[in-house]
């Protein structure tokens, strides 16, 4: 008991700490955008690991063979059920300030960022018309250069997104 409190203790303080140095951006990393944080009803299992389900997020639930994959397994299950919302339009409901809970369950806050999940999550081609100079066409398509590959590494410069 003692052991998950700690766990608790720490996991919060790190997410405080993250959260400060992105408000204040002296950390010299790159900017960290958290988009949600909702919190985390974590049943242990009989057979060993735990439960998890997001008392916010309706139908929202996952589980892990630790409490390692659990909280991994919650920030996926989480980040995926508010991304969903995001593209549908949906309300996004606002996290509980605190849950009930019964021992030996315990609760945990748990990082959601929608962003990072698209982009790792959404590989879709979507397809684009665009209009260049037929010279430049000529000239791109007689060195067999890749106009998608070219345009998406041109927005990702623009965006300031890494490769």
């Amino acid at each position: 008991m003692i052991g998950a409190m700690l766990l608790l203790c720490l996991f919060i303080l790190s997410l405080a700490i993250r959260v400060i140095r992105a408000i204040i951006n002296t950390s010299g990393e790159e900017d960290i955008e958290m988009k949600y944080v909702y919190p985390a009803i974590f049943t242990p299992l009989a057979e060993g690991g735990y439960d998890v389900c997001f008392p916010d997020l309706p139908y929202c639930r996952t589980c892990g063979d630790d409490l390692a994959e659990s909280l991994e397994m919650a920030e996926d299950a989480s980040s995926m059920w508010l991304w969903d919302a995001e593209n549908k339009k949906e309300t996004i409901p606002p996290p509980s300030e605190t849950l009930s809970h019964e021992k030996p369950q315990f609760v945990n806050l748990v990082r959601a960022d929608t962003d990072t999940y698209r982009r790792e999550n959404d590989k879709r081609a979507v397809k684009k018309t665009l209009t260049i100079p037929a010279w430049l066409n000529a000239e791109a398509e007689n060195a067999h250069l890749n106009f998608s590959g070219i345009l998406q590494s041109a927005l990702k410069d623009c965006l300031g997104i890494e490769r």
